[in-house]
């Protein structure tokens, strides 16, 4: 029976200890948290009760609802790019709230360009935001953590973070980074008391589509190649024929936050769950068939 096929079977996907507890999760501190799913994290965040530091690099419309949440709400000026800015909002969310409880690394770009007409400062630059922003936000609130032993470290991966498609290398391989850095640090600190979820949504309606980078190719092989990709991106299809909800994305992540025992990690919505099993069984055939040479590696091979 194939794994996707085995899943299917399940008679009740949803564990039976999905509870919220409130009293272990209350204060957020949430990064990219002006648009998209970060927004979308807040304002069900908010509604359920919880307590919110928001940062972002644009804070005035997090500023105007702070208004409507009585303290609960805290608006930060904060670029991931810059460790001291990173520490600020820490520091000043300690102040506010007392302790940080869980820990989301929202805050991300994107590009669309071939490998060889790729702008070194451009991907540079994403990377800093993906790869290097959520580090620093990690090292940042980690102390905090490990005093209290206990926590949430949540970062915001991708479908792309588990498989790659073309003219989207670097914010795969950014992703990809973010999976790797994640899964070590999970082993790290999981006998401290805190735990690391990473979040694998596919295509959400979201800002971040409308606002990729194109690198148009200048190389004629690439132009053929590239043609109806960039298409697109232009018509901004991506964002009109979405089908991941931000609203249901961020309850699905606050529920699964909550849960007494967590998944590493956790894909969302249904073609990230289409992509990724796929990717899963074709990988295991391919391993499969060349297995041989494999295991000619080792001292005891043919």
């Amino acid at each position: 029976m194939k794994f996707k096929d085995m899943l299917s079977k399940l008679k009740n996907p949803l564990p039976p200890e999905a509870k919220t507890d409130k009293a272990k999760a209350d204060v957020w501190f949430v990064t990219g948290a002006s648009s998209g799913i970060g927004m979308a994290l807040c304002l069900e965040l908010l509604g359920r009760g919880f307590k919110v530091a928001a940062a972002s690099r644009n804070t005035a419309q997090l500023e105007n609802m702070a208004q409507n949440h009585a303290g609960a709400l805290l608006p930060l000026s904060a670029d991931v790019t810059d460790g001291g800015q990173i520490k600020n909002a820490v520091s000043k969310t300690l102040e506010h709230f007392g302790k940080i409880d869980v820990v989301v690394n929202n805050a991300a770009v994107s590009s669309y360009t071939s490998t060889e007409e790729s702008v070194e400062s451009d991907e540079k630059y994403l990377f800093e935001v993906n790869f290097w922003g959520a580090v620093r936000v990690v090292k940042e609130t980690l102390p905090h953590l490990r005093a209290r032993k206990s926590g949430l470290i949540i970062n915001i991966s991708s479908v792309s973070g588990l498989t790659a498609f073309k003219g989207t290398g670097y914010y795969a391989a950014s992703k990809h980074a973010l999976e790797g850095f994640s899964q070590s640090l999970s082993e790290e600190i999981k006998p401290l008391g805190i735990g690391v979820l990473i979040v694998e949504p596919g295509i959400v309606k979201t800002p971040i589509s409308q606002k990729i980078k194109i690198n148009y190719p200048a190389i004629e092989e690439y132009k053929a190649i590239f043609k109806d990709a960039i298409e697109y991106l232009e018509n901004d299809v991506e964002y009109k024929t979405a089908q991941g909800s931000p609203e249901k994305t961020a309850r699905a992540i606050i529920d699964v936050a909550c849960l007494k025992t967590r998944p590493l990690r956790l894909l969302l919505n249904a073609l990230t769950y289409d992509i990724v099993t796929d990717k899963l069984e074709k990988d295991k055939e391919e391993f499969l068939k060349y297995k041989a040479y494999t295991l000619r590696a080792d001292y005891a091979g043919d």
